[in-house]
């Protein structure tokens, strides 16, 4: 597989090492199981960031009404940046503990089920860092994973009083939770959580 950049990428899974949890890939059977958290997502756009800065990244961009290839800015990233610069090489390069199969990337950095507070659909060619940014708020506004609304004066609570995004908070996210070497997706029908839209 190859990934453009104005410089050969690193080879082998060490490049990866920052995001696949000890121990290597974990099973999860159940796609529906497969979710995300706020942090896994966080250290994700982090490690994208710096390796497009540092290996010159280039993407598909309209351009004058025309596809092309263009340098990548990390500040711009979108998840078709982020599934062939990392997803797709992370996933390739492990193996499930059978020895035989491919990872979803949630199979990377989960320890085990994952399941989801909320599934998320969203637009692939938004900005990796503003559809982060929604999530963030969105843990804000609803109190969940350990976020907490920056409050204005009510009831007694000063004005301006710090926010918490809710880092723990867990999400659903199609291109994460999937396993992009597999055509079958396979979420249970009676599968249950709330839809977010970024």
């Amino acid at each position: 597989m190859y990934v453009p950049s104005c410089q050969a990428p690193p080879s082998g899974v060490g490049v990866f090492a920052e995001l696949v949890r000890a121990g290597g890939p974990c099973r999860v059977d159940k796609a529906e199981e497969r979710a995300i958290s706020l942090r896994q997502l966080k250290s994700v756009n982090a490690h994208g960031a710096r390796r497009c800065a540092a290996e010159g990244w280039i993407g598909k961009r309209f351009v004058d009404g025309e596809m092309r290839y263009e340098k990548l800015d990390p500040e711009r990233l979108n998840l078709y940046d982020m599934a062939s610069h990392v997803i797709l090489p992370a996933s390739h390069g492990h193996l499930l503990p059978d020895g035989k199969t491919k990872p979803s990337f949630v199979e990377l950095l989960a320890a085990g089920s994952q399941r989801p507070e909320y599934f998320v659909s969203h637009y692939w060619a938004e900005k990796h860092r503003e559809f982060i940014d929604c999530i963030a708020q969105h843990t804000r506004d609803r109190a969940y994973g350990g976020g907490k609304f920056v409050t204005s004066e009510y009831r007694g609570v000063p004005r301006g009083q710090e926010g918490a995004d809710g880092d723990d908070g867990l999400l659903w996210v199609c291109a994460y939770a999937n396993n992009q070497w597999v055509r079958a997706v396979l979420v249970e029908p009676d599968a249950k959580c709330e839809c977010v839209c970024a």
